[in-house]
């Protein structure tokens, strides 16, 4: 009975640590209810699920780029500026696609999109304002059936203040 125990409590602990299995979801619900924290650096694919975002009518994003399969993050800013969000190690005509959004995307506003159709790593800068909360979907045209990919998302640092200019010597007299 001591084994078992043991056996599940060691169970528990490394199920526990699979960060990348924990973050974001399917759908709007699903990421909401597995928040990222930033910076978030992990490797994440589309391929366990199905084409939630679809036919948005965003101006941002090309409706073709909504049409394969999704996998959507959600994280509120704590703190005004900008956020960086790259997808990396994606494969050659992978036709992936990130977009930022305030609401979920279906009823929600477009922050900003990029798109990449041959390219093996895909960046999007993005305005976000203090205690505003977004949703982050990588998505793809639908061939291929889904992508895989690395996704890091980090705050911008803010540039450092300007230098104030030394008053001109006086000169003596």
């Amino acid at each position: 009975m001591k084994k078992l125990y043991i056996l599940f409590l060691l169970a528990v602990c490394l199920l526990s640590t699979a960060d990348s299995f924990s973050q974001g979801g399917n759908t709007c619900a699903q990421a909401l209810a597995a928040p990222i924290t930033l910076p978030l650096n992990v490797a994440g694919s589309t391929c366990a699920a199905t084409n939630d975002v679809q036919f948005t009518n965003a101006p941002c994003l090309n409706v073709g780029y909504q049409q394969g399969p999704d996998w959507i993050y959600y994280f509120c800013s704590n703190q005004t500026g900008q956020v960086t969000i790259v997808l990396s190690n994606l494969t050659v005509n992978s036709f992936a696609s990130i977009s930022v959004w305030t609401g979920c995307p279906t009823a929600g506003n477009c922050v900003g999109a990029a798109v990449t159709q041959t390219g093996a790593t895909l960046a999007l800068t993005v305005p976000v304002v203090n205690t505003q909360c977004y949703y982050i979907v990588v998505d793809n045209w639908p061939l291929p059936n889904c992508i895989t990919y690395n996704i890091s998302i980090s705050y911008v640092a803010p540039p450092p203040p300007p230098k104030c200019p030394r008053p001109p010597k006086s000169s003596p007299g």
